[in-house]
This record gives structure tokens, C-alpha cells and sequence, in this order.
């Protein structure tokens, strides 16, 4: 073979680079592929690099006990770490809602975990790229139109986006960092961002 590839799932991304690497062929790193497809890893890596990122906790079976909603500045975002789609995503505004939250997210899971992640007000967008050898292309700044809370469902795409110029070029920035930190060198990615005032 001269290379692998998948239709655009999440799912497939750790499969097709261990494969690229088991065969010398073009691809990502395992490490990339893994915390690239799961949102509190992901988080994790692009905090510690001082990207921009909402307040996260990870929540699973072995630590769900130690969970203080207390602590929770409401309203929070539930949402399982490696699904995609909206799947199991739900907007939390009372405690007394979390646990039906964890619980729907934590169904979807493959692997049985949640994050749940502070709630930032602004508009959604998406940033579409391609990636060559390091060196990423963006293609389009996309502004998303879904269902609104509880669940976030996209309904549509909006393009051109209306933001400035000038905020178009912070988001193309903030991307291609958040891409470097998750050493993606090669393929495609679709980055989402909120866009505050």
C-alpha cells in the first residue's frame, strides 16, 4: 500500500496511524492519534501549553464518587472524552441535573468517561485544515448553526464566516498552535472553537 486513510471519524484516527506506522507510510504518531480523539486529554495538552481552554474536570466509574458538584460553577457543558457528533452532549445549568448528564455521557463513551468543562458563551465555529509534513493549510473558517442547549445538534454551516479579518486571523493562529501541540503533521482536522465578545 501507499497509504491509508478513513472517511472523517474520530474513531478510525488511532487505527489508521498505527497502521501508517506499522508500515513506514505517511501518517501521525500514536501519541498524537490518542489525545487528539479524546477531548480531556486533548484539553489537557493544549492547557499545558497555554491555549486557551474552558476549566475541565474528567469524570469515570473510578472517580465519579470524589465528584463535589459543589465545587461546579454552573452552567457546565457534560460530554463524553471520545465521541463525536453531539452524541451525549447536554448543557448542565442546576447541580440537581449533573447526574442524568454524567450518566447519558458516560453511556456514549467508549471508554466509560465524561468531561465536563465550563460553559463559555459565544458563537461556534469550526476551522477546517489540511495538514502536509508540519505545515497546515486552512481552508475555511466555518460559522455553525445547531439546536442551541441542551445538546448542541448541528443543523447547518454558515461560510464565509462573519467575523473581521483581523478575528479570522487570530482563530487561524490559535488553531495552527493547538495543531502543533497535538503533533498533527499530516491529513485533515476540523478544529471548534467558541468565539467570545
Amino acid at each position: 500500500p501507499d497509504g491509508i486513510v478513513s472517511i472523517a471519524s474520530d474513531l478510525a484516527v488511532p487505527t489508521v496511524n498505527y497502521v501508517a506506522d506499522q508500515m513506514g507510510l505517511v501518517g501521525n504518531s500514536i501519541w498524537s492519534s490518542l489525545v487528539s480523539t479524546n477531548k480531556y486529554e486533548m484539553r489537557r495538552s493544549l492547557s499545558a501549553s497555554g491555549l486557551p481552554c474552558p476549566d475541565f474536570t474528567v469524570v469515570n466509574a473510578s472517580n465519579l464518587g470524589q465528584l463535589d458538584p459543589g465545587k461546579l460553577k454552573f452552567s457546565v457543558i457534560v460530554k463524553p472524552t471520545d465521541r463525536s457528533g453531539s452524541r451525549g452532549v447536554t448543557k448542565v445549568d442546576k447541580e440537581q441535573d449533573l447526574s442524568d448528564a454524567l450518566a447519558r455521557a458516560m453511556g456514549c463513551s467508549l471508554s466509560g468517561e465524561a468531561i465536563i468543562e465550563e460553559f463559555v458563551y459565544g458563537k461556534e465555529v469550526s476551522v477546517e485544515s489540511i495538514s502536509f509534513e508540519g505545515k497546515h493549510y486552512m481552508l475555511a473558517i466555518t460559522d455553525k448553526i445547531t439546536t442551541g442547549a441542551p445538546n448542541f445538534v448541528e443543523l447547518g454551516h454558515s461560510q464565509p464566516s462573519v467575523f473581521s479579518k483581523s478575528c479570522g486571523l487570530t482563530i487561524k493562529e490559535l488553531v495552527q498552535k493547538a495543531l502543533d501541540v497535538l503533533e498533527i503533521k499530516n491529513g485533515a482536522s476540523h478544529a471548534e472553537l467558541i468565539i467570545t465578545e
